[in-house]
């Protein structure tokens, strides 16, 4: 499994999530993760990244649209599912700048609060 930790930023918000994409590294975890419905084989089970808020007062998804109509959540999960290999752990996901409602994206707030 890749972990990662995201600091995600919208119009005045402030985030701390945790993402993890399947990466099965034994035929035990490949498993597992099948019979949680995640696909058969490691390329099926490298389609989900599943997201959620890192104090846990949201559950997690695994499917960016199940957010329903929370526009930061599903716009970040969307874009973190499509751009996983070039972001970082502790990297910052701006909403307001995919959107293109910004020109520069926020920077963090452990740098700029």
């Amino acid at each position: 499994m890749d972990i990662k930790l995201i600091e995600l930023r919208d119009r005045g918000t402030f985030i701390p999530m945790v993402a993890l994409k399947f990466n099965a590294h034994t035929r035990q975890e490949l498993w597992l993760a099948a019979r949680a419905g995640f696909g058969l084989t490691y390329i099926d089970q490298n389609n989900y990244v599943l997201f959620g808020r890192l104090d846990c007062e949201v559950g997690m998804k695994c499917d960016p649209y199940k957010w329903g109509n929370q526009r930061t959540y599903g716009d970040a999960h969307r874009w973190l599912l499509a751009n996983w290999d070039e972001v970082q752990s502790g990297d910052v996901i701006d909403v307001e700048y995919i959107k293109g409602e910004t020109e520069t994206a926020k920077t963090s707030e452990r740098v700029t609060p």
